[in-house]
């Protein structure tokens, strides 16, 4: 357009009216992009509100759990969109919408049988996210909507680290060069993120837009200063230091405005310290006897026998039967405690409830849980003659119930992460040429 042109028209009358449709179409847009859809979940013939009901925004693969009023909010790019609402106690049902009513009701009918089991078979939707990388994952985890990846290509330690989005879409990638043979990702409890690696752990900033490498802390450090911190509520920050072989266990909470320590709970079989105090030289003998031949056959089998006593004391007499576990929920710090066999709530810093815990005195419980940082719900992984079985766990009573069946075998299953009522695990990828562990996706 010529510039004289251009100027009188937009010194003219027109000028306003572009204007304005500009303003009509840019205001539009906002709306549009910023549009919400509240959804609430009611029991169809109660007409109570429905809490822990998922809603799942199926093309966009979002969603969300319903809160105790039964509500929850998407955010949909686009219409028409399908959604998914599922619970374990109702039926499924999926709705289309061809445009936005910002507000919905939808009933659920309360399911009739009473088998409390969901199975998540061959015949569920399995997602290898990593299948077509020829990589082997090493470690993973998520947090809020993304997935953080360590990957192995088995050549020259060349080790990547990577953001994901929840659809598997890989959105920035860095090659680990600051630390040794990269093994496992940690999260601290002021939320810094750091891959642990042989001598010592890099801490890793990642946003929206960057994944860098920071500063690198020899192991030692990253043990006495960092590892120890596990949770954060507010001020207060709660820490867990293991002594005498992991035999004696401290629970201590700090509060950082003016460096108050505070010891909660210790943790420990106190017959079983004694005894690991008496035998505390046979072990140390073992442990300082070199491996040097002695002259003789007779010396050699002093040596040897002192060496496997000690072994055995310190790997297997004197190691906790179970590991303990800390978690945060509603504003409560839950310790699993594997001594006294409970569960323990605390509430800023004082002892709520003590109650016993069942897994403990069941065989097949594979010593792992987890939990869904989206629901904060805590699940029990364990053996089933269907493969695994994921169970919740209930703090209000300690026990636990059975939520899904695993088909997978638990000798090629890793590290196992449930989020937003979805399964992301390492298991072994039968297809692969090389021995190497895929993250793979299953929704419940």
């Amino acid at each position: 357009m010529d510039s004289t042109l251009s100027r009188r028209l937009f010194d003219s009358p027109m000028k306003i009216f572009i204007l304005n449709i500009l303003i009509v179409l840019f205001s539009g847009s906002v709306v549009w992009s910023q549009s919400s859809l509240t959804i609430r979940i009611l029991d169809a013939r109660e007409g109570i509100p429905i809490e822990g009901a998922s809603v799942y925004e199926i093309e966009a693969q979002t969603g969300d759990i319903t809160n105790k009023e039964g509500e929850t909010i998407l955010f949909p790019a686009q219409f028409p969109i399908e959604i998914a609402i599922s619970h374990i106690a109702y039926s499924d049902t999926i709705i289309v919408l061809k445009n936005n009513p910002e507000f919905l009701e939808i009933s659920l009918k309360p399911q009739i049988t009473t088998l409390q089991e969901i199975i998540v078979s061959s015949k569920s939707k399995r997602e290898n996210l990593t299948e077509e990388r020829n990589t082997s994952v090493l470690d993973f985890t998520i947090y809020n909507d993304k997935i953080l990846l360590l990957e192995d290509y088995g050549t020259f330690d060349k080790k990547e680290l990577s953001i994901w989005n929840l659809k598997g879409d890989q959105e920035h990638s860095i090659f680990l060069e600051k630390v040794k043979r990269p093994r496992s990702i940690f999260r601290s409890c002021q939320n810094n993120w750091y891959v642990l690696g042989e001598d010592g752990a890099v801490s890793i900033e990642w946003g929206l837009e960057s994944l860098t490498e920071q500063e690198f802390s020899p192991i030692d450090t990253f043990q006495k200063f960092i590892f120890p911190c596990k949770l954060s509520f507010g001020d207060e920050l709660i820490l867990m230091y293991s002594t005498q072989n992991e035999q004696i266990q401290t629970i201590f909470s700090v509060f950082k405005p003016t460096n108050e320590i505070k010891r909660l709970r210790m943790m420990m079989d106190p017959a079983q310290v004694e005894s690991y105090f008496a035998d505390l030289s046979k072990i140390t003998r073992g442990q300082e006897t070199s491996n040097i031949l002695a002259n003789n056959r007779f010396e050699n089998e002093i040596i040897r026998n002192l060496q496997s006593q000690s072994d055995f004391l310190f790997k297997v007499v004197y190691k906790p039967e179970f590991p303990s576990f800390l978690f945060k929920k509603a504003n409560h710090l839950l310790v699993f405690d594997p001594f006294e066999k409970e569960l323990a709530s605390y509430l800023e810093g004082q002892l709520q409830t003590s109650l016993p815990l069942d897994i403990y005195e069941n065989k097949n419980w594979l010593e792992r849980l987890t939990q869904d940082h989206k629901s904060e719900k805590i699940y029990a992984l364990f053996k089933h003659k269907n493969g695994l079985s994921l169970e919740e766990i209930s703090p209000e009573t300690g026990k636990s119930s059975l939520y899904a069946i695993i088909d997978a075998d638990r000798l090629s299953l890793g590290k196992l992460e449930v989020y937003n009522n979805t399964m992301y695990y390492l298991k072994d990828n039968p297809a692969s040429t090389i021995k190497a562990k895929n993250l793979f996706r299953q929704r419940f």
